[in-house]
């Protein structure tokens, strides 16, 4: 397997982005960026007293030496109450086209004309705009000699949700308006058109062309007159999360896009809210191995991680069996049926928006999506297997307080077993042969379980079962009860890269009572073929001390790392976590120590 081109996608970071949705980086030029966001307004709050003060602005922000300025942030469309997004240029920057919503009606694209030094702003009529439907996302640019508005639009005789559509613009007419058909178009959604003239194709996002999960950015080239089939531009600029908005800068050979993926800034759940992210590319040729979707065992690492939440003591409450024959599947279906009964006990109605009431928020964007990203995982395992891949998958367990930590330790087991019952009736059975190591073309998926039970869940959930209203019902408590798929790594991988791997990530010392130090060692192999170095340990435990030589680990060798730990004296449970950073291809491992000191 051939390693793709190191890419890093960065957030771009405040003053751009916020706690709220941040999206639609457009270069003007050198020094000054147009976006999209969500943002308090002034002009709402003096408008209309009663209205909420946050609404989309289309904004401006100057850089100097590629800083950018918070104090220059500007409104770019003034006086206006409604959201206001989607910005783009005509050639000669007379133009410039935007997306209107008015509160509660189908938005549509509008343009400020400059004559003279004098603004006018108007909505682009037909068949650009049509009563009833949304046209939204414009982006102009010159294909030929002919200067074209692409946007996005579910105006009729279209394919899908949302299509891609083009008109030639002709001084203030808008003519040959043409739905840019299959391969591009699908019947569902195709948004944020972006043509690049200098390589002469399209780019955009799509919820239907085969992708990592949600929205991702596909481009399309045009031979013979005909869009080709669209090519998936692949991990790391695609995620299991959304990806919208592609704009190539060749100025600075920068690409933005926004995404939704986790490291975003937010207050909310990991992937709530977009940001606006960027990356540069090693030369101004893009690369072949990055603009493209392949069998790369790249693909599945962005999936992780997938946390899988349960309702109280579920499978098999009150069992001290440690396997099950429910899977995750069916366990999750019962959870869900359960949903009303957490808002009524949360006082939340049905109905109230999402948004408004915390415990709806992580019964839907939490357990419900995870769900579906763990279908989307399985989907993709699948495929790596059948090309002989041999996989292991990682799975934490945790449990909020309701029963002892021996209890706990059996219910985290049977629902780690609830996600094997899953795997091995997945289409019929089709995983069983490689979860058995018998699959005719040598794939294999080694699900590493490890059952941390109640010392991985937080100290802020009571455990007090004649309070099941908080126990069990609240969100602390709900977020609590979970297994993870926190990696999969490939067992064996044609590569120089060193690999590291662990005798245990985790080790429990139980009951203590004195204060004596204890000891544990961690072994570590290097299981590739290229020699491994330590970069860095990192501790943050006054009462802990780690020992290890700091020569190179061989390929095949290992070594010890030591740790000495002194019990702290108050009575509970504890949990110590250090990370380690290594020269290997999975370069970053977090160890665990755990012990309950019972006085």
């Amino acid at each position: 397997m051939k390693d793709t081109i190191p890419l890093e996608i960065k957030n771009i970071g405040l003053p751009i982005n916020t706690v709220n949705a941040d999206f639609a980086a457009y270069p003007v030029n050198d020094s000054t960026l147009f976006f999209s966001s969500l943002r308090k307004s002034e002009i709402v709050v003096e408008k209309n007293k009663n209205a909420q003060d946050y609404k989309v602005q289309l904004l401006m922000i100057s850089s100097r030496k590629d800083t950018f300025n918070s104090a220059s942030i500007k409104n770019i469309i003034q006086d206006s109450i409604d959201p206001i997004a989607n910005g783009s240029y005509n050639h000669n920057f007379s133009k410039f086209y935007f997306t209107k919503c008015p509160q509660g009606n189908d938005c549509k694209i509008w343009v400020k004309e400059t004559i003279n030094s004098k603004d006018t702003i108007y909505q682009l009529p037909k068949p650009i705009n049509q009563e009833g439907f949304t046209s939204t996302q414009p982006y102009v640019a010159f294909e030929g000699a002919k200067e074209i508005l692409y946007f996005a639009s579910n105006i009729p005789k279209g394919i899908g949700k949302f299509d891609l559509w083009k008109a030639t613009i002709e001084k203030n007419e808008y003519t040959e308006l043409q739905n840019l058909q299959k391969p591009i178009n699908s019947i569902d959604d195709e948004l944020c058109p972006f043509y690049d003239t200098t390589q002469k194709q399209l780019y955009f996002s799509s919820n239907w062309h085969e992708g990592l999960g949600g929205f991702d950015i596909f481009y399309s080239k045009k031979e013979n007159n005909l869009w080709q089939k669209p090519t998936n531009l692949g991990y790391p600029i695609n995620s299991s999360a959304n990806e919208l908005y592609f704009f190539h800068y060749p100025s600075k050979n920068i690409t933005y896009l926004t995404s939704n993926r986790i490291g975003a800034i937010t207050e909310k759940s990991a992937t709530c809210c977009n940001d606006i992210w960027y990356y540069q590319l090693p030369s101004q040729e893009p690369s072949k191995e990055i603009l493209r979707v392949d069998s790369s065992f790249t693909l599945l690492k962005q999936f992780t991680p997938i946390p899988l939440y349960f309702h109280n003591d579920e499978p098999n409450p009150k069992s001290i069996d440690t396997t099950t024959s429910i899977t995750y599947e069916i366990t999750f279906q019962s959870y869900k049926n359960k949903f009303n009964d957490y808002l009524k006990i949360n006082k939340v109605h049905p109905k109230e928006p999402q948004e408004n009431n915390p415990i709806a928020e992580f019964l839907t964007n939490e357990v419900e999506s995870s769900w579906k990203k763990l279908e989307q995982f399985t989907h993709q395992i699948y495929q790596q297997l059948n090309k002989g891949k041999r996989l292991e998958v990682t799975i934490k367990g945790y449990a909020s307080p309701l029963a002892n930590t021996d209890y706990n330790i059996k219910l985290t087991k049977r629902r780690i077993a609830s996600l094997d019952q899953y795997f091995r009736t997945y289409q019929s059975g089709v995983l069983i042969p490689y979860l058995e190591d018998t699959a005719k073309n040598k794939g294999y998926l080694h699900l590493i379980k490890i059952p941390f039970g109640e010392y991985k869940a937080g100290n802020h959930v009571i455990d007090d079962i004649n309070n099941p209203d908080y126990s069990i019902y609240s969100l602390a408590a709900a977020k609590e009860r979970k297994i993870e798929i926190i990696n999969v790594e490939l067992s064996h991988e044609d590569t120089l890269h060193s690999r590291i791997k662990f005798n245990t990530e985790i080790h429990d010392f139980g009951a203590i009572a004195n204060n004596d130090i204890l000891s544990f060692i961690f072994r570590l192999s290097n299981k590739g073929n290229y020699p491994l170095e330590i970069l860095r340990i990192d501790n943050n435990n006054s009462n802990v001390s780690i020992e290890y030589d700091p020569k190179p680990v061989l390929p095949n060798q290992q070594i010890e790392i030591k740790v000495l730990l002194t019990p702290e004296l108050t009575i509970g449970k504890k949990i110590i976590h250090f990370q380690l950073y290594t020269t290997a291809k999975n370069s970053f491992k977090e160890l665990t120590l755990t012990y309950e000191k019972i006085r």
